[in-house]
């Protein structure tokens, strides 16, 4: 587990503090099998690897989406990770010819038929080789060539997140003659999560590290079994606004925002789960308010603040399953919710 955090103050007022974290955990089992003396040989061992896997990345180009309300519901960013499908494949399929010369990218030896599609023999648009790289490209904005081929990026392709608060300006006379305080907050925070990892058994590399084997679509059988991949976004919020007036009056105004976004490896599609939060508050604090308690001692009298409170909240939430094979987008839930 690796975390990094930079506080900033460029002046007094405003705090910035930016964070990057990378979460790798994995549980390693083998079982032996004795020989006929005793013995436990290297050959007989079975090794199985399951974990899972999280790290800090920035998909702020895409927040702020737009989806149609309704008709087809398509999504800019998912034409996109359909695109990048055939860049990642083509580079997978570079990558094993430079490692493997006999390798024929146009040829599909499970059928025995030519490829004439744009996809490389073995890595078609359903491999998890293909669709993971393509989908962390199109969703983080990043250009699917030069992106790492890896379904676990390094330390180094941690992106910041972050949290910002101002409270400076109450140091304008202007601003102090209507309020006590100003408080103005945002948060960003967006990770890319694995949730579990399994060896894959039929893995079976050879000496130069490459695995031949195949599965019933003809893509190359990878390394690690991966179900979902997930792209996690909260704004918490994108903006908060908090007043307090003069006159021991409060208001309050918030926006959060939020987006989900699986990739699910088994049916080939994409649910893209999208929040909207607007709350607007205010409140009223009355002063050294006295209240008389009866108690077996007597009378007792207690003086404190009495603080008022009342928010309005309204939650919009819709869910959309993106197909990736049928290229058919249907909204498949949502919900209004008004909160008092």
């Amino acid at each position: 587990q690796i975390n990094a955090r930079i506080n900033v103050e460029p002046f007094p007022g405003l705090r910035i503090d930016i964070t990057g974290d990378r979460r790798y955990s994995e549980t390693v089992s083998s079982y032996y099998r004795a020989d006929r003396n005793g013995n436990f040989p290297d050959s007989t061992r079975n090794t199985r690897i399951t974990g899972n896997f999280t790290i800090s990345v920035l998909s702020w180009g895409t927040a702020f989406e737009k989806v149609p309300k309704s008709g087809d519901y398509l999504s800019p960013t998912f034409e996109k990770f359909r695109e990048y499908t055939v860049i990642i494949s083509q580079r997978r399929a570079d990558v094993r010819s430079a490692a493997d010369p006999g390798y024929d990218r146009t040829f599909d030896p499970v059928t025995g038929e030519i490829i004439t599609g744009p996809y490389a023999s073995g890595y078609s648009i359903t491999s998890s080789e293909v669709m993971v790289p393509a989908f962390l490209a199109a969703y983080t904005k990043r250009d699917p060539n030069r992106i790492s081929l890896a379904a676990f990026p390094s330390m180094l392709h941690m992106m910041p997140n972050w949290r910002i608060n101002f409270e400076g300006l109450t140091k304008y006379e202007a601003v102090r003659k209507i309020f006590n305080s100003v408080s103005l907050s945002h948060q960003y925070r967006s990770t890319y999560t694995i949730g579990s990892f399994n060896t894959n058994l039929y893995y079976d590399p050879d000496e130069s590290g490459l695995s031949y084997i195949r599965d019933l679509k003809s893509n190359f059988i990878p390394q690690f079994e991966i179900n979902s991949v997930t792209i996690n976004e909260q704004f918490s919020p994108l903006i908060n606004i908090d007043l307090g007036w003069k006159n021991s009056l409060t208001t309050r105004f918030e926006y959060r925002k939020s987006r989900t976004v699986t990739l699910n490896m088994t049916s080939n599609q994409v649910a893209d789960i999208r929040n909207n939060e607007i709350t607007i508050g205010a409140g009223y604090r009355f002063d050294d308010v006295s209240i008389v308690l009866n108690s077996g001692a007597g009378m007792r009298s207690l003086k404190s603040d009495l603080t008022l409170r009342l928010d309005l909240s309204m939650r919009d939430n819709k869910t959309m399953a993106r197909k990736l094979i049928e290229q058919v987008t249907q909204p498949v839930a949502g919900q209004k919710v008004f909160t008092l």
